[in-house]
Parts: C-alpha cells; sequence; structure tokens
C-alpha cells in the first residue's frame, strides 16, 4: 500500500497568512469581508453645490448695495442726515462691511490651513471694525441728548480728539492681536474628522466645538451687546434721531443669527456647519447694511425735506421741551 505523505508545516502557516487582515489608510475605508479599500469622499462646501451659488449671488448683491450705499453718501456728504450717521465714519464701516461680506467666499472651495487663517483674520477684524462703529455711534447719541449737559468736559475731550476714530482703531488692533494669539496657540486652525461617517471625511475650520467656538467669537458678541444697551437708552431720542432704533433693531438681527449657528454646532451634523457659517456671515453684514444703511437711503432720495438743517433743529427743539415738561 502506497504511504500518504502529510502535508508540510509551512504550506499550513502560509494559509492562515492569507486570513490576516490589512488595516486601511486613514483616507480609506472598507466594507466588511472585503479585500479592497476605497477612498473615503471628501465633504466640503463646493462651489458647484446649490447652496454655495445662492451664497455668491448673495455675496454680490450686498457688495453692489454696500458700493451704491457708499456713492449715495458721498455724494450728500454734507447732509444732515449723512453727518447725523457718522459723516467719515460711515465710509469706514461701509469699507469693513465690504471685507465682511467678501470673506464668505473663503467659505467656499475647500479648505486647507492658509484659507481657515484667511477665512479667521478677514471676518473677525472687519466685523469688530463694523460693530465698534455702531458701538461709537450709538455711544456718542446717549452722549450728545442724555450726559452732554451732565459731563460737558468729557464730551469737548471726545469731539477735539476724535473718540470715535481712535476707539474704533484700538478696537481693531486689538482684535488683530487676539486673532495672531488664537493662530500660534493651540486652537484648532483645521481640521479632518473622520468620526461621523466611515465613508467619508470632514473637512472643516476649527474649532468645531460649541465652547470653543462661542469663546472665538466673544469678543464679537460683547461688542454686539454693548452695540444693542447703548441704541436702546437712546430709543426716546428725537425723532430723526431713530438710527439708535436702526442699530438696536441691526445688532438684535446679528445676536439671534449667532444664536442659530449654535443651535446648528449643537444639533446638527457637521457636515452642514461651513453652509450654516457661511449664511450667519453673510446675515451679519446684511443686517447692518439693511438695517442702519438702508433707511437713511430712503431719507436721502425720497424723503428730501426731511433732509435739511431746519427739520433736524425742530426736532431737537421738541424733544428739549418735552424732557423740560417731563421734569418735576
Amino acid at each position: 500500500m502506497e504511504k500518504i505523505k502529510p502535508t508540510p508545516l509551512f504550506l499550513e502557516v502560509s494559509l492562515f497568512s492569507f486570513a490576516e487582515c490589512i488595516p486601511c489608510d486613514l483616507n480609506q475605508w472598507s466594507p466588511s469581508n472585503s479585500t479592497i479599500c476605497h477612498n473615503r469622499h471628501v465633504v466640503h462646501l463646493r462651489w458647484d453645490a446649490s447652496i454655495s451659488i445662492v451664497i455668491a449671488l448673495g455675496i454680490g448683491i450686498g457688495l453692489i448695495f454696500q458700493v451704491l450705499i457708499g456713492a449715495i453718501f458721498a455724494i450728500h456728504l454734507d447732509t444732515p442726515v449723512v453727518k447725523a450717521a457718522g459723516g467719515k465714519l460711515c465710509f469706514v464701516l461701509l469699507s469693513a462691511l465690504a471685507v465682511s461680506c467678501s470673506s464668505v467666499y473663503s467659505f467656499i472651495g475647500e479648505p486647507n490651513v492658509g484659507i481657515c487663517i484667511t477665512r479667521k483674520l478677514l471676518f473677525t477684524v472687519s466685523y469688530t471694525t463694523c460693530l465698534a462703529c455702531l458701538l461709537v455711534r450709538s455711544f456718542q447719541l446717549v452722549l450728545i441728548f442724555k450726559m452732554a449737559s451732565k459731563l460737558p468736559q468729557a464730551y469737548t475731550y471726545w469731539v477735539k480728539y476724535n473718540g470715535q476714530y481712535i476707539f474704533v482703531f484700538l478696537a481693531t488692533v486689538i482684535e488683530i492681536a487676539v486673532s495672531f494669539i488664537w493662530m500660534f496657540s493651540k486652537f484648532p486652525i483645521f481640521e479632518r474628522n473622520y468620526d461621523l461617517s466611515k465613508t467619508e471625511v470632514i473637512l472643516m475650520c476649527g474649532p468645531t466645538n460649541f465652547f470653543l467656538s462661542l469663546l472665538s467669537i466673544s469678543g464679537l458678541i460683547s461688542l454686539s451687546l454693548l452695540c444693542f444697551v447703548f441704541a436702546y437708552l437712546g430709543k426716546n431720542l428725537p425723532k430723526n434721531y431713530n438710527e439708535a432704533k436702526y442699530i438696536a433693531f441691526s445688532t438684535a438681527l446679528v445676536l439671534i443669527s449667532w444664536i442659530f449657528l449654535f443651535l446648528v454646532l449643537v444639533s446638527s451634523s457637521e457636515s452642514y456647519i461651513p453652509g450654516v457659517e457661511a449664511i450667519v456671515v453673510l446675515l451679519n453684514s446684511y443686517s447692518i447694511t439693511v438695517g442702519y444703511f438702508f433707511p437713511k437711503c430712503y431719507i436721502i432720495l425720497l424723503k428730501p425735506e426731511r433732509n435739511t438743517t431746519t427739520f433736524f433743529q425742530t426736532c431737537i427743539q421738541e424733544y428739549t421741551r418735552n424732557r423740560e415738561t417731563q421734569q418735576p
């Protein structure tokens, strides 16, 4: 009888070696029991997406509005409405709004560290300048009508040394310094999230954590709240000085948009956050453009009889008489 030879041991070992799993790369994934690694789908706000097209159109329309408003204010620079709105400070505000609006373009397309830094600097610095201008205006309204008689020396120094421009400059410089500290700190600038989906990698500018996000824009929120408080204090000012109401309305819209963003951060998928952030930044720009400047353009273009020195003086005199009659 023929002898049967046993299977060599090295063949058994080699057979077992074929059953070992080889992990896929971090940017890849593999179905169960599969021997092939597939590349993850890269998720970001793409230029050909419908929401990106809508956002880009919104940016273009906003920039057109801001250029037209700047032209209207330049033509009517010496009129009472433009002077009451801040005069030349309005052009600083409009320029900062234009930069803030343009920064929304950086939310579209594939992000990287450079784009995330550019986005952070453009938006936070320019919008800080916007809010500082509004804060100065609301503060001046309260200072002129409610505090000038009690603190005449303070009002004189404020006007003499251009306090409004100094404050806007200092607020902008401080925000630039804070932004650079953020860039060189341990805060995440750019993130690749692999945990939310097995088949996708989500590219995002950090921080995406709720509390870190709140901390990163705490300066903007503080300025918005101060604007709202000072504007609310000036709600009873003369009829033609109702920009205090418009500032309060604009900053209220800004605060509501931030609340909306944080609700999305808490409750929604991170894949929606870049689009929501872009919309919120755009809404912030529109809040000031429409809420603060449109009523003034309406008076300049359609109600010129209210844009006269006589009309303004009449409003101030009525306001003064009413205050005197209300005092005991």
